[in-house]
């Protein structure tokens, strides 16, 4: 199964548990009715202040945040634990499908060598590459290695396609000033340059879009207000 596909199951299952705790953590009907009275006093308030009736607009609005703090207050449950959810899957998915970081051993002066290992989801596989790091700055780093039968020459920040993915590579120094280069899956095309995200979906911004998608749908289904 492709990494995109997996990641589309794990994302709708998160938006479905989602969806699952605010039904089972909330009473719909009480947020029905307190949001219909939220509705209902915001209009009445309005013709009030129209009217130039102040001290009815007061109350009414009193009213109407009492109303607004019942639905906040039946939504806390639920908005903490999806919250602690949402914590511990995001750091189990970034170790899935985040960046592969392949160290970088210096053969000669401002010049690596390293190797881009994958063996996740799809076929694993092992390009051997070099990099020239001048010592200008990152993005005149360049990474030479053999893509599909020819010589490329990537910068920081460029995208190349390999065992039927798209991938962006960076440079990235740890905390000790090592040198590493990251290859960064991307897991759906887009149909154009999207500033922020490039030419391609990582696993966050799939993930994000399905579960944005996924929480709209499953909620109507099941019911949440």
């Amino acid at each position: 199964m492709q990494p995109f596909v997996e990641l589309l199951f794990w994302s709708a299952l998160l938006a479905f548990i989602t969806a699952l705790m605010y039904r089972v953590l909330t009473k719909p009907q009480v947020l029905r009715d307190a949001k219909k009275q939220t509705t209902e006093l915001k209009l009445r308030m309005n013709k009030a202040q129209k009217a130039g009736d102040t001290k009815e607009s007061s109350r009414l609005m009193t009213e109407m945040l009492r109303a607004q703090n019942t639905t906040m207050r039946a939504n806390m449950k639920p908005m903490f634990a999806s919250m602690l959810l949402f914590i511990f899957v995001l750091g189990w998915l970034n170790g899935q499908y985040g960046g592969v970081t392949a160290g970088l051993i210096n053969t000669s002066a401002d010049t690596f060598a390293g190797n881009f290992t994958y063996s996740g989801f799809t076929e694993g596989f092992s390009v051997p590459f070099t990099v020239a790091a001048p010592p200008s700055n990152v993005s005149a780093y360049r990474v030479s290695m053999d893509i599909n039968g020819a010589q490329n020459t990537l910068y920081s920040g460029d995208e190349f396609t390999y065992a039927g993915s798209i991938w962006k590579v960076k440079f990235m120094a740890d905390k000790n000033n090592t040198l590493a280069a990251v290859f960064f899956e991307a897991f759906i095309a887009t149909p154009f340059y999207i500033p922020f995200v490039g030419s391609a979906f990582n696993w966050f911004w799939w993930y994000f879009v399905v579960v944005i998608a996924g929480n709209f749908i499953f909620r109507k289904l099941l019911g949440v207000e």
